[in-house]
């Protein structure tokens, strides 16, 4: 990973990362793959990505944790979020200032902030802390995928989910109007899993927002 096959600049609110094109015989586009499975990253004050070797990157905003570096930081360069070592992501998510992972094993992991419960850890985390093996999600539970809404603001009032590898969901976070499917209008700060979908697996899923 070099520095110097980069130009990085920085914004008011977040980062930008600019490919240069082919720098001592290196070619940025080697470390950053089109095949990985990104996921979706939907927030103007931070960002990241996948690497090829299954690490993560990620810059911008930090104060709440969503880099998952551990020091509560804005880095207006990439700074690699602290996994176990060996732990390779091949999905990675994130919404206003919280971060989702999944890893090789199908586990799912969380950083940042826990508005409404929305880590779905019981807690706000600073490094990658996993979801899997937290209320009704397994540890053993391939997860396939992540969901999520949130309020007009983008900042508050959200609403996670996640589907595994059978189809069946999971829901947390904020559940003010019961969009957590599990018959409350109060919110959840770790998994619950919709029963339902064990005879009716879900291939996508998704969350409204206003």
């Amino acid at each position: 990973y070099k520095d110097s096959s980069y130009d990085w600049i920085s914004g008011l609110s977040s980062v930008i990362f600019n490919p240069l094109g082919d720098h001592n015989g290196s070619i940025p586009v080697a470390l950053i793959s089109t095949y990985n499975n990104m996921g979706e990253i939907k927030t103007n004050n931070w960002a990241g990505c996948i690497m090829n070797d299954g690490t993560v990157r990620a810059w911008g905003l930090g104060t709440s944790g969503q880099l998952g570096t551990g020091d509560l930081l804005t880095h207006t360069r990439p700074v690699q979020p602290k996994f176990p070592t060996g732990t390779k992501i091949v999905s990675y998510y994130g919404v206003y200032n919280n971060a989702y992972y999944i890893d090789s094993n199908g586990q799912l992991w969380a950083s940042g902030q826990n508005s409404n419960g929305s880590q779905g850890t019981g807690s706000a985390n600073a490094i990658p802390t996993l979801v899997s093996g937290k209320g009704d999600l397994p540890l053993t539970t391939k997860v396939a995928s992540v969901f999520f809404g949130t309020d007009h603001y983008g900042a508050d009032s959200i609403s996670i989910g996640c589907i595994d590898v059978n189809g069946v969901v999971y829901t947390w976070g904020y559940n003010g109007n019961g969009q957590l499917g599990d018959g409350t209008t109060t919110d959840r700060s770790t998994p619950y899993k919709l029963t339902w979908t064990v005879t009716n697996p879900c291939k996508f899923g998704c969350f409204s927002g206003y």
